[in-house]
């Protein structure tokens, strides 16, 4: 009888139920003749959190189906659908999800999560979480940016597309998708993995300009870029796991944290590129023009000894190939600060190259390598 109880709460708990648990209760105690009532112990839960801050904020971060019903509450019941099958196949394998900072996370506007990226699974998890620390995101959620060839697998084709995820190439036309996120920034927010690629090396690599394009609402008369989109780091921490070429974890029982930081926007970017002092930035110019010697504007930069004024006299200039390359310059500069902010979120090292594509390989063990 014992067994057969335990595996019916294996299944509720599975299911959803008793997710949380009841507090412990104090046996009655006689006192002068007189019965007192029973009352509640209040116990604070041991704090697991595997970055070892331990906040007021963190949340724990409960799977099943039934939690995948409560929780998401989009009008595209497709997208519930699929959210229940994979919330059950996280709570099957013992993932624990628990998430921290989340006192950051924005009520309304337009909002870009920008995380790092380890695992296939890092965009499900971010999903689920904010869902139940997020009345906004509950019914309003994360978009993301697919590589397309996901959307030539069967099954996991009609997943992406029900869960309202924005297929892209690596050759497509990089305007065209520019165009297309920024029309779903304005309904609804978006998830990044601005690296660009998985990097299961436990580094955090040098980030695409993609994000900061995407939350740059214009360009004012002083060649500076605005835009009040609320960018918010998100550290994804105890996904990554064995040699670079694995993407996914390959053990049941995972301790997940999602910490989210401080959101910042373009404006608070380019305050801090006008703060910067002239020294800085020309070690700055000097290093990528190092590594990119064929850009001539990179080189001029690097050898000025006022780069800070002679790049915004490009970024005014007449010319629209001039202009155009120094706000390139201009983006890859607050992209590579957003990275800072992220490195210290997730707690990785920064390292200033781009995430490595692995190439794709044939033969038995092809699934093993990332693509």
């Amino acid at each position: 009888m014992a067994a057969v109880q335990r595996a019916i709460l294996d299944c509720l708990g599975w299911l959803g139920y008793g997710q949380e648990e009841a507090l412990p209760v104090r046996p009655p105690q006689q006192t002068a003749g007189m019965m007192t009532r029973a009352e509640p112990v209040t116990e604070q839960p041991r704090p697991r959190l595997i970055s070892g801050v331990v906040g007021a904020d963190m949340r724990d971060i409960a799977l099943g189906p039934l939690n995948a019903l409560r929780h998401i509450q989009p009008s595209n019941s497709a997208y519930r659908v699929s959210s229940v099958f994979l919330s059950s196949c996280l709570a099957l394998l013992g993932w624990r999800i628990q998430a921290s900072g989340v006192m950051h996370i924005p009520r309304e506007g337009k909002m870009i999560f920008a995380m790092n990226h380890a695992s296939n699974w890092d965009s499900i998890v971010v999903t689920f979480t904010l869902a139940q620390v997020s009345n906004f995101c509950k019914t309003n959620p994360l978009s993301f940016a697919a590589k397309q060839e996901l959307f030539q697998i069967p099954g996991l084709a009609y997943l992406l597309t029900a869960m309202e995820q924005i297929p892209t190439g690596r050759q497509a036309n990089p305007e065209a998708f520019l165009q297309e996120v920024k029309e779903r920034l304005q309904t609804g927010q978006l998830g990044f993995f601005p690296e660009g690629s998985r990097t299961p090396d436990h580094h955090l690599h040098r980030l695409k300009t993609g994000m900061i394009r995407v939350a740059i609402d214009r360009w004012d008369e002083g060649g500076y870029p605005r835009g009040d989109t609320q960018l918010i780091p998100v550290g994804i921490i105890g996904l990554a796991d064995g040699p670079p070429e694995w993407s996914t974890p390959r053990c049941c029982g995972r301790d997940i944290e999602v910490k989210f930081a401080r959101p910042t926007t373009i404006d608070q970017l380019v305050a801090s590129f006008k703060q910067i002092d002239a020294l800085t930035l020309g070690d700055c110019f000097s290093e990528w023009s190092g590594a990119d010697p064929e850009n001539t504007l990179l080189r001029q930069l690097s050898e000025d000894q006022h780069p800070k004024s002679l790049l915004e006299r490009k970024l005014n200039s007449d010319n629209s190939s001039e202009k155009q390359a120094a706000r390139r310059i201009l983006e890859r500069w607050l992209a590579q600060k957003f990275a800072q902010i992220l490195a210290q979120t997730s707690g990785q090292d920064y390292v200033g190259t781009y995430a490595k594509i692995y190439p794709k390989k044939s033969g038995a063990n092809s699934h093993l390598k990332r693509d």
